[in-house]
């Protein structure tokens, strides 16, 4: 090679770096001695007293240096701290390499050229990489979707422990669905836009990580009810305690101090909902969210319901299997749009089934109510409903117990109390249990009569019903934690 050629290869090695780095071109144009005049390359070869088909490539760095007024390298190290020291970095990996080609006496002209413009294209790529920050990462992966929540990876705070080193990305990214094809596709969409949005492309290495239960997520994590602050399944161990009635009067009654209310009437084989709320000939609408097919829930007194009696007739019996019940409730959780919601009750059928289980295991549960009677047939079974709950396959707090029927006031004599049913039962076994007393609701006719209007009870202002169930309502609001609505 001509000593012209090279002088020529070797300055278009300099000007191959962008004058936009400066920092770059001055630390390789000093590296290569051409920080003064190109003619530097020329007085070095001329110096350097070997042939040009045969001059040693660190000889000819040497006398660049020297008559750049710099010194010499003695060691490969020496030349590393240089270039590290101008703001070039060498990739660890690389550093072999750079050893056995750089430092080889026997290297010729051509070999450094090559091994010149490698480096200058290193230099500027790890340039751009200490340019990248951790926000430009997240901005990158902000346009990724996680399929099952149909939302941003970074606004749903799955993305955690992002690690950058020279080309190399690391992060963790919690997903919904750990199927190796379902993170392969995260894998190649999070590629594609780190290298769209960054310009470059880099070393991907994801650690993914299954969310965890979804009662126990964040809201917004959420694939079931993601719009629900508070799930509340209210349950009772026997039948004919007024479950029905306290749910409707609950729902009602949070409606009315301005929080949104859903309810799902799941006694699959007892719906009793629509009569209770008036609205037993209405029927639920299908309607399309996002472009997929929901059904819209009815709405009564401010509380949005969904019941399977809106599907059957007034006189019809819903007589299904365990599977065909846990279906539809499955069905009532997931294809209706619920929207915004601050709380929503369940009211469960009597005792422990198929239905109990499918609920824990597919609706994100804030917790559970149970309802009995003080009488002691009624708080056997009630006892047994807060044992399922406590199950370690379950395990679902316990919000607390709320005593119905647990006295009588005749009109006539309002200030007589008949303990009918037995005295402080409830009471008592929620301090025997451990767990919170919500309070006691009286057993007054109007309570039934409303419940058999559609108008519940907790909608009669000054009456000892509607106080006794706003006793019970602001109890329940301090132990579960409701944000008052705004």
């Amino acid at each position: 090679m001509a000593k012209t050629e090279f002088f020529k290869r070797v300055w278009d090695v300099v000007q191959c770096i962008p004058k936009g780095r400066v920092s770059s071109y001055g630390a390789i144009a000093r590296f290569l001695g051409a920080a003064r005049s190109a003619r530097m390359v020329g007085y070095a070869m001329n110096a350097s007293h070997q042939s040009s088909q045969n001059i040693p490539a660190h000889r000819v760095v040497n006398r660049l240096g020297i008559l750049s007024g710099k010194r010499h390298f003695s060691e490969p190290s020496e030349m590393q701290s240089k270039l590290e020291a101008e703001g070039i970095v060498i990739i660890e990996d690389q550093i072999q390499n750079f050893k056995k080609h750089f430092w080889d006496p026997s290297i010729e002209l051509q070999s450094f050229y090559l091994f010149s413009r490698e480096l200058c294209r290193r230099a500027i790529v790890l340039n751009h990489m200490a340019n990248i920050s951790e926000k430009q990462i997240l901005n990158a992966l902000s346009y990724v979707i996680e399929p099952e929540i149909g939302k941003d990876i970074v606004s749903l705070n799955l993305v955690e422990d992002i690690r950058l080193k020279e080309n190399k990305l690391q992060f963790k990214l919690k997903v919904s669905n750990p199927s190796l094809q379902s993170k392969k596709r995260l894998q190649e969409a999070c590629e594609h836009q780190l290298e769209q949005k960054l310009k470059t492309k880099l070393d991907v290495a994801i650690l993914f990580e299954a969310l965890p239960k979804s009662n126990e997520r964040p809201l917004e994590q959420r694939t079931i009810l993601p719009g629900v602050k508070h799930v509340i399944a209210i349950s009772s161990g026997k039948g004919g305690v007024g479950k029905s009635t306290v749910t409707s009067n609950l729902a009602v009654g949070l409606s009315q101090l301005g929080y949104k209310v859903g309810l799902i009437d799941a006694d699959i084989h007892g719906p009793s909902m629509p009569l209770m709320l008036d609205v037993l000939f209405d029927k639920p609408e299908p309607i399309e969210v996002n472009g997929k097919p929901k059904i819209a829930p009815v709405e009564s007194y401010g509380v949005k319901l969904m019941s399977i009696g809106f599907f059957a007739g007034i006189n019809d019996a819903v007589v299904w299997r365990g599977p065909m019940a846990s279906k539809a409730l499955e069905q009532m959780i997931a294809d209706v749009h619920w929207g915004e919601l601050d709380v929503m009750l369940l009211d469960l059928p009597p005792g422990t089934g198929d239905v109990h289980l499918t609920l824990v295991q597919s609706a994100p549960l804030s917790g559970a109510i149970v309802v009995s009677t003080p009488q002691p047939v009624a708080l056997a079974d009630a006892k047994k409903g807060v044992s399922m709950f406590r199950l370690e396959s379950i395990n679902i707090p316990v919000i607390g117990m709320i005593e119905n029927m647990s006295y009588f006031v005749p009109d006539d004599m309002p200030d007589k109390k008949y303990y009918i049913f037995g005295m402080e039962g409830a009471r008592d076994l929620a301090e025997q249990m451990k767990v919170p007393f919500l309070g006691e609701v009286p057993l007054v006719q109007g309570i039934r009569e409303a419940g058999d209007v559609g108008r519940p009870a907790v909608l009669q202002e000054n009456t000892k019903q509607s106080e006794a169930f706003y006793k019970v309502i602001d109890q329940l609001i301090k132990t579960v934690g409701l944000e008052k609505a705004v």
